[in-house]
């Protein structure tokens, strides 16, 4: 585990495709630990665990942070991640923006797990899931009550049957505009679950 415990550190990625630097989880463990503020990560490739039940890729425990441009890839065979990014209630002011995420081969449970963080931001971002495999609770997963969340310019697709593509149940507040869902839900609505 990488522990992103400086203020205002920033970790930048150079090249590109897939010449840019690789992070290859192996262990039942956040892959990146921030529990800094200010903290910035961009242009890094995370590959598929070398461990069952990778818990993310980045948990993002402080404020003030920026994940730009990452790229995530979920399974293989029998090994999986839980999920791409975590984010706890201490995650305030969070942009992500530019993320590519992708699932297919072993369910993962979310591509973001947001608690009761203020405003996030995610942008730009493409999580995609493929053949009968998804993400079970959602592509995005709301475990607290996020406040000013906003959402925009994305798209999502779960092809888990019968799962939502997005999932505020715990009753974010926010607005998500100029996005696209992708879902296997047995309605058109019921593959955006927003909570009240």
């Amino acid at each position: 585990q990488v522990d992103a415990d400086k203020a205002g550190v920033s970790v930048i990625g150079l090249g590109t495709g897939n010449l840019r630097p690789t992070i290859t989880p192996n262990g039942a463990i956040d892959a990146v630990d921030v529990s800094a503020a200010n903290f910035t990560m961009a242009n890094i490739i995370f590959a598929v665990p070398g461990t069952d039940a990778q818990t993310a890729d980045i948990n993002v425990d402080a404020a003030g942070c920026n994940l730009l441009g990452l790229v995530h890839r979920g399974s293989t065979g029998t090994e999986n991640k839980v999920s791409f990014i975590t984010v706890t209630a201490n995650g305030d002011d969070l942009l992500i923006d530019g993320m590519r995420g992708f699932n297919d081969t072993v369910d993962m449970v979310s591509g973001i797990e947001l608690a009761a963080a203020s405003r996030v931001e995610i942008s730009n971002t493409v999580i995609l899931s493929a053949g009968s495999v998804g993400y079970s609770t959602g592509v995005i997963d709301d475990t607290g009550v996020c406040t000013d969340l906003s959402i925009h310019d994305c798209l999502f697709k779960n092809v888990k049957a019968a799962v939502a593509v997005v999932t505020f149940a715990s009753n974010s507040v926010g607005v998500c505009y100029d996005t696209y869902f992708s879902g296997r839900h047995t309605t058109i609505a019921s593959n955006v679950v927003t909570g009240s």
